[in-house]
């Protein structure tokens, strides 16, 4: 069973997720964007394609919104972090959890004529939580979305 690009029935691997943050940065690279990633992280086991679409939700959504994003992986005591830092505006204090749920867009430039049906970040939480992690967002004291998908190096993958 497959949706919106998640095999349910995936098995969990090591996985670069260096190599996979290069690939979406550089996908993006050619669409227009602009993406540089930092940093180096161990191989970590997770559900491949699930990862990929969760990470691709990310950067798509910072690359859509801020034009521009950096990407710095790192790994303390046992947890690998990926946090995306997005050039664009940012989004209302009292928001930031709203953003996860269902079909939400915050702003009339976030419209449905733009592209997007506001799935992109709940489906990216759900996925980084069926890996035992999760995803915060923090308006950055420079400007900007910080985005943060945290990963524990040691947990049991859930089905998706």
């Amino acid at each position: 069973a497959s949706v919106k690009g998640l095999d349910l029935h995936e098995e969990p691997q090591p996985t670069d997720l260096n190599a996979l943050t290069a690939e979406l940065a550089e996908a993006l690279h050619l669409q227009g964007g602009e993406v540089q990633v930092a940093g180096q992280v161990a191989p970590l086991t997770v559900k491949p394609l699930a990862m990929k679409r969760c990470l691709a939700n990310l950067l798509e959504n910072a690359v859509f919104y801020g034009q521009r994003a950096r990407v710095t992986l790192e790994e303390q005591a046992g947890v690998v972090r990926l946090h995306i830092h997005d050039s664009g505006p940012g989004i209302p204090k009292d928001q930031l959890g709203r953003v996860f749920s269902p079909f939400v867009r915050l702003e009339v430039s976030r419209s449905r004529h733009t592209g997007g049906s506001g799935l992109g970040l709940g489906i990216a939480r759900h996925i980084a939580r069926a890996h035992g992690g999760d995803i915060t967002l923090a308006n950055h004291p420079a400007g900007g979305l910080l985005a943060t998908l945290t990963l524990p190096r040691q947990s049991s993958v859930t089905d998706l």
